[in-house]
């Protein structure tokens, strides 16, 4: 039986949904963030409906949106930008990070 992990990257600006099957991105939503209740609810009708073992949660409304959807990770953007840069690219040295806030 597959398992499946749900992303959620709450930004001022967009909010993003990444569904993963192990290590295969099978689903993903891009919002402009129009609220975050809304905008999630959005999000989720994107993806398919399947039962999810466990939510990672990121970004400005990580500690929010995590007591919403019962989050089992909550981590900063910035650690979440080095962990995936560095796994696609040992080697990196700098990375930017170009936020929407105001």
């Amino acid at each position: 039986m597959a398992e499946y992990f749900l992303g959620l990257d709450i930004g001022s600006v967009s909010i993003k949904l990444a569904l993963l099957e192990g290590d295969t991105l099978t689903a993903k939503a891009y919002l402009k963030n129009q609220g975050l209740i809304p905008t999630i609810q959005q999000g989720l009708k994107q993806i398919p409906q399947v039962k999810i073992r466990g939510v990672g949660v990121t970004g400005s409304g990580k500690e929010f949106v995590s007591s919403l959807v019962g989050g089992d990770y909550v981590d900063s953007e910035v650690i979440s930008h080095m962990v995936a840069t560095l796994r696609e690219y040992p080697d990196a040295r700098t990375i930017m990070d170009v936020g929407g806030g105001r």
